[in-house]
């Protein structure tokens, strides 16, 4: 596995891509692709909920080395913004969540907690762009960094495309 990962990120870097996002629950895997991809690439690591808060901290204290911009999603359940928000006090790499969120009220709860360092309201989640805007409204006061979270395709797509144009941040 870590030979396929190491392969998909040569070619996404041959492909101009300096910003690569893994789903990789192991180790190995990642730093292959972080020994592929070098220093000035930006690996962001969506673990998707697999983990408890001890085992999130275990895993976070391993993945330290391979120089993260972000680990997303370490903790079940997604809305235990007390274990995120102890995985970013002592994990050491900044986190990233919010994908599972649906009312402003969650992303307040999230952001009152110091859970995440990441954002990522899902347009299609929480009602569209206009209480996508009040998520980059709430962040900003909490100077947290939206990061609309649009894998999908269609409207689902445009509305993240046209909102990180309208209210992007760097």
């Amino acid at each position: 596995k870590p030979t396929v990962v190491a392969a998909n990120v040569e070619r996404a870097l041959g492909q101009g891509f300096r910003h690569i996002k893994l789903h990789e629950v192991e180790i190995a895997p990642t730093r292959a692709a972080r020994e592929t991809a070098g220093e000035g690439v930006d690996i962001m690591l969506d673990v998707n909920c697999p983990w408890s808060l001890r085992e999130a901290l275990d895993m976070a204290e391993k993945l330290r080395p391979l120089d993260l911009r972000w680990l997303e999603e370490p903790v079940w359940p997604p809305e235990d913004y007390a274990a995120l928000a102890q995985v970013r006090a002592t994990g050491g790499i900044a986190v990233a969540a919010g994908e599972n969120a649906a009312t402003l009220h969650q992303f307040r709860h999230m952001f009152e907690a110091n859970a995440v360092d990441f954002v990522q309201p899902s347009p299609t989640k929480m009602g569209g762009i206009s209480e996508l805007r009040k998520v980059f409204a709430l962040a900003a006061v909490h100077n947290v960094t939206v990061m609309p979270h649009t894998f999908y395709d269609g409207p689902g797509l445009l509305a993240g495309v046209h909102v990180n144009a309208a209210l992007g941040q760097d």
